[in-house]
Order: structure tokens, then C-alpha cells, then sequence
């Protein structure tokens, strides 16, 4: 609710991330070793360099449309209708989207999508959670006015999600962008 603390924290939680991540790299002491056994655990093929950046990327995908477009910056209604989500589009599209798609297309997914490891299921419920979140938005930030552009939102949704299941570039990064650009469309 406080979108300008949540600016500072994000670049303020940004500039720990690299320093940790330069910590780790030159294995600085006390941290170095530590960190990079730690952070090891969570390596996917998309990390296989010697820099660890998943947490960072997660960290841009999620801040991103709120340091583009802050919202106590803008006019007042300047962001009506769909517009009024682009704040939230790295929640929807990262927290809750990615998020909802790898746990549910991990474990009880089985039809996947031609070509891909992702999963039919993964990408419905991915749809269905990030629809259920924009109610809750809607329900809880009363500055949200979506001026009955839902048919748009859903139709924005749908397609990061699918993009999501066919994307072989850092999700994280690139989802919360594309949700973010058809939000202001």
C-alpha cells in the first residue's frame, strides 16, 4: 500500500543481492564459501555460469513495472481501466502466475504442451490464480478502477501464461515486461 517505500525497498533490496552475489563470486570471507553452498542448491540449467543471478532476475521481474511506472508519480486517473494492474504485473505475472504454473504443472500436471516440459494444467491454473488475484486487488486497493476492461485482462493473462510455457528465456524477467505492455495497450 506505501508504493514509494516499496520502490526504496526493492532498490535497496537490489543493491544487497549484488553485493551478496559479489560476495559469493570472489568468495569474500565470512560469507563467500557459505553463500555459494547455499545458493548452489537452487541452480537450474539457466544458471550454469559462474554468477548466480536467479534471485536478481526474480527480484527485476517482480520491481520492474513499479520502477517504470510508479503510481504516486502518475496523474490522478491516468491509469484507468486495464492500466491500473501495470503496478501489479510483476506480482501477477512472476508470484503468482510462475509461481502457481511450477507447482501445479510439477506435480499434477500431465498433458504437456507440444515441444516443452510445461504442462496444460500448470498453464490453466496459472490463468485461474492470476484472475483470482486481480479480484483480490480489486477487492483491497480501491484506486484500481478497471472500467470493465476485463475481456482485455483476461485475454493479457492468457497470453503470458502461454508464453510462459513456451518461453526458453528467463521467465522472470520477461514475463512481468509483456504483461506490463499489454496492460498499458
Amino acid at each position: 500500500f506505501d508504493r514509494p517505500l516499496l520502490y526504496v525497498a526493492a532498490t535497496v533490496c537490489l543493491a544487497v543481492f549484488i553485493f551478496l552475489e559479489y560476495v559469493r563470486y570472489f568468495r569474500i570471507k565470512p560469507l563467500g564459501h557459505t553463500l555459494r553452498s547455499l545458493l548452489s542448491l537452487f541452480l537450474d540449467e539457466r544458471d550454469s555460469g559462474p554468477l548466480i543471478l536467479t534471485h536478481i532476475y526474480l527480484l527485476l521481474g517482480m520491481s520492474l513495472p513499479i520502477w517504470l511506472i510508479p503510481r504516486p508519480c502518475t496523474q490522478k486517473g491516468s491509469l484507468g481501466g486495464a492500466r491500473a494492474l501495470v503496478p501489479y504485473a510483476g506480482v501477477l505475472a512472476v508470484g503468482v502466475g510462475d509461481t502457481v504454473a511450477s507447482i501445479f504443472g510439477s506435480t499434477m500436471g500431465e498433458i504437456r504442451w507440444p515441444g516443452t516440459k510445461k504442462t496444460f494444467e500448470g498453464t490453466m491454473t496459472s490463468i485461474f490464480a492470476q484472475i483470482i488475484s486481480v479480484a483480490l486487488i480489486l477487492i483491497f486497493d480501491s484506486g484500481v478502477d478497471l472500467n470493465y476492461s476485463y475481456a482485455w485482462i483476461l485475454g493479457s493473462i492468457s497470453t503470458v501464461s502461454l508464453l510462459e510455457a513456451y518461453t526458453t528465456q528467463i521467465d522472470n524477467l520477461l514475463l512481468p515486461l509483456y504483461l506490463l505492455i499489454l496492460l498499458m495497450a
